[in-house]
């Protein structure tokens, strides 16, 4: 029948506790199904290398709860690498673990101090009988339940550390007087056979490397490092800045928003505060406030605006002679680009050496040429901008004499005043009868009427830039509404059959009748099923190969699916 598991309540120290015997006996039977509200990783390990195989139903919220913030990680990164053998319920209290021939259930959690140093009740049980109903009730639970969602469990562990991080940092401790023996036990010792590989043996290169990699995956050196790996996750499909942060602190809880935003605008092309950067790297372009992997045909659509911009400063600034900064609402009907940005351009310029800045007091500063900028590296993706800055340094110089001080018949005006001919051509026909004397023109008109044509080539400019950039961001947005058709489409079938009460299993058969049936890439729609694409996994979850809608669903999720929104 079994027989019940307790402590010697004596007093006696250095006993091997009673309850580690009975949960090794079992876990030696074969599989295991451990259920425990409170675990410890240490102990859980403990069992696992002695089985040939387990499953744990545990209340993960309670569980992850309990640990300070410093074990929490652990346990964490223990149950994102086991998911498929860990099922969340909520509000279980059970403390069992039910083997093939043996079972042991009672009052002790599944932690050191439970089993080694709490006074428990517990019974093992050897009848084939209640150990095949215990068994039952196990695989009964584990069909009603599902592993925890990764992003929801990692979101929850950063709300806890943040509440943790408010709490007083010690507290008093204040204990009740008791007359009781205290448990003091120990675990059994372990003997784990050692086995030999033979010596003849090769080494498999290929799981070593495998192994490090994975390894590699898991632990990270910096910042930069995490941030890498949070890129790689999201990179496949377009991306938020909020979604690089959950996968970031998954690695660094305790990272701030603001250290995370600057070091992703270092891999950001086309950010208004790294676009103009010498080291940024190429890797993202940003649209419509959401991150995207670059490539050779959006980037120069990204880059575009910016292109312009340096276009036009180099047209308005010179190398030899400074000016003020050129009208912003010109500059921003042009190229697009905010004045408030074009503040932070024009630092971002002046910084790596394209612009000179020359600070007089009382006054606004000025800015010119830099003859010593160096089109290298990421600038010479600005290839419009770098065309019209050879053209203009390579551009011979030749002043131009202006008469001020006399008329077409060489004579002076009273009022310092020209004749404007004199200036708009060089001929000595001015002075001859067949002529007729030209309008006095003082310099301002002459100033006035050259920015006059100036101002029309540049609305000129303006208006083909629009029109050029207008196709090119209609391209981009028909290519992405093409691609939220196309998953809206796959969502539509999916859910009408599981609002339906058909239970989907997530198989190559499934994946290609649905890629057959939809006329929809195949990838696409592993995807989708899988949940591996960011947003699509807010719609749909996967475990142990079962396809279900995510219980945590919004209907703001929908909006960007139609049919879907309409099934719901």
């Amino acid at each position: 029948m079994g027989r019940l598991v307790y402590h010697d309540l004596s007093g006696i120290s250095g006993q091997s506790s009673p309850f580690d015997e009975a949960v090794l006996e079992v876990a030696r039977t074969g599989a295991v199904g451990i259920v425990s509200p409170y675990i410890g990783v240490d102990y859980l390990q403990r069992i696992i290398q002695v089985s040939d195989g387990w499953r744990l139903i545990s209340d993960i919220e309670a569980w992850l709860s309990s640990l300070s913030m410093r074990a929490r990680p652990k346990a964490w990164l223990f149950i994102r690498e086991n998911l498929d053998s860990i099922h969340h319920c909520p509000a279980i209290h059970a403390k069992a673990v039910i083997g093939q021939e043996l079972a042991m259930f009672g009052s002790a959690n599944l932690t050191n101090t439970g089993i080694t140093g709490r006074t428990e009740m517990g019974i093992l049980i050897d009848d084939s009988v209640m150990v095949a109903e215990l068994g039952g009730w196990f695989d009964t639970l584990w069909q009603q339940i599902q592993p925890p969602i990764a992003e929801e469990t990692s979101t929850f562990i950063q709300w806890l550390d943040e509440e943790a991080a408010r709490a007083p940092i010690r507290r008093e401790k204040f204990s009740l007087s008791a007359s009781s023996n205290k448990i003091r036990s120990h675990l059994v010792k372990l003997i784990i056979p050692e086995t030999q590989e033979p010596v003849s043996a090769p080494l498999n290169l290929d799981a070593v490397a495998q192994t490090l990699i994975i390894q590699e995956q898991r632990h990270y050196e910096s910042l930069e490092e995490a941030l890498e790996s949070a890129i790689n996750a999201l990179a496949f499909e377009d991306f938020s800045f909020g979604q690089v942060v959950a996968h970031f602190r998954q690695a660094f809880p305790t990272a701030n928003m603001r250290e995370i935003y600057f070091a992703l605008l270092r891999h950001c092309a086309n950010h208004v505060r790294s676009v103009f950067t010498e080291n940024t790297r190429n890797r993202l372009v940003l649209i419509d406030g959401r991150f995207m992997q670059s490539t050779k045909e959006i980037l120069p659509q990204a880059l575009a605006s910016f292109d312009a911009f340096l276009s036009h400063l180099i047209h308005h600034f010179d190398f030899n002679q400074v000016r003020d900064l050129p009208d912003e609402e010109i500059v921003e009907g042009q190229t697009g680009i905010a004045g408030r940005d074009q503040v932070t351009l024009v630092s971002e310029l002046t910084d790596c050496g394209f612009l000179n800045i020359e600070d007089v007091a009382g006054h606004l500063p000025l800015y010119a040429l830099s003859e010593d900028f160096i089109w290298e590296g990421r600038y010479k993706l600005f290839a419009t901008a770098m065309h019209d800055w050879v053209a203009k340094k390579n551009r011979p110089v030749q002043p131009i004499e202006v008469p001020i001080q006399r008329n077409v018949n060489n004579e002076c005006f009273p009022d310092g005043s020209f004749s404007l001919a004199a200036i708009l051509d060089d001929s000595d026909s001015y002075g001859s009868d067949d002529v007729p004397l030209m309008e006095r023109h003082t310099l301002s008109d002459f100033l006035r009427i050259e920015k006059e044509k100036a101002d029309k080539k540049d609305r000129a400019r303006k208006e083909k830039f629009e029109q050029k950039n207008k196709v090119r961001m209609e391209q981009i947005v028909s290519a992405r509404q093409e691609g939220l058709a196309e998953i809206d489409k796959v969502l539509y079938h999916v859910f009408l059959r599981l609002l339906s009460g058909e239970h989907l299993q997530l198989t190559d058969h499934l994946l290609r009748q649905l890629s057959n049936d939809l006329s929809v890439e195949s990838n696409l729609v592993q995807k989708i099923l899988s949940g591996d694409g960011y947003e699509i996994s807010k719609l749909v979850v996967s475990a142990n190969n079962r396809i279900s809608i995510n219980p945590n669903l919004e209907w703001k999720d929908l909006m960007d699916y139609p049919l879907t929104q309409g099934v719901c």
